[in-house]
């Protein structure tokens, strides 16, 4: 039997989670093409990717491309790769995966799958948990056809810059995850390469509406429990 023609769409695929969520996608059978929009031009890793360099004012080129397509959003930053300009902060974490889900809205794409964070509040008193809830507001009030919104604790995985606090927080999280059990669960630090693959497994399920996960339920689609 043949498999319908899908496609996926992948922004920040360089990244930590989005290079898995890539590896993912690459080996689902229903994706025959998997579209990886960077800012820098980038080779092919895998016969089904295809990538397109952006400098995210042109996307409205490429809307058609969304038209029926699961959408990937891992874009993120961090202080230092900013220089700590708040203002080039918004904009990497809000505006720009803002507009995506806008045109995967506009251009009826079949999911938009966002990873944000476990401390999301747009009523936070911390800058980056505030900035990650602006952004789930602004993104649940599009006519999406299915929006899937991760909130993963503390993520492991090959980063390739290195940061020191999260390296203490790693090894921290190594300790205690045993005894977070129960309702704690959702505190345990998570493997980008588990998120990734839970991404993949819930936009491939085709759930319409919206829906948020945290570490727990993450985990539990990764390890097949959960869909």
């Amino acid at each position: 039997m043949s498999v319908p023609s899908k496609r996926a769409l992948i922004f920040g695929s360089t990244g930590l989670t989005g290079s898995f969520v890539l590896s993912e996608a690459v080996n689902a059978d229903q994706y025959t093409e998997v579209v990886c929009f960077n800012r820098k031009d980038i080779p092919a890793q895998f016969p089904k990717q295809k990538n397109i360099v952006t400098t995210f004012t042109d996307l409205h080129m490429y809307g058609d491309v969304f038209t029926g397509a699961d959408v990937y959003c891992c874009l993120g930053t961090t202080n230092k790769q900013v220089n700590n300009n708040r203002e080039a902060y918004y904009e990497a974490d809000v505006a720009r995966p803002y507009l995506i889900a806008k045109l995967s809205a506009d251009y009826q794409a079949a999911s938009y799958t966002l990873q944000t964070a476990m401390g999301a509040n747009a009523k936070s008193s911390i800058f980056y948990n505030r900035l990650k809830g602006e952004l789930e507001q602004q993104v649940m009030a599009l006519p999406l056809q299915a929006l899937y919104i991760y909130r993963p604790s503390l993520l492991t995985g090959p980063r390739k810059e290195h940061r020191s606090g999260e390296i203490i927080g790693k090894r921290i999280m190594y300790m205690i995850n045993p005894l977070l059990i129960g309702s704690l669960r959702k505190y345990r630090s998570i493997s980008c390469a588990d998120v990734a693959k839970a991404m993949v497994t819930t936009a491939l399920n085709k759930k319409g509406g919206t829906h948020i996960f945290l570490s727990d339920a993450i985990q539990a689609i990764a390890d097949g429990k959960k869909s």
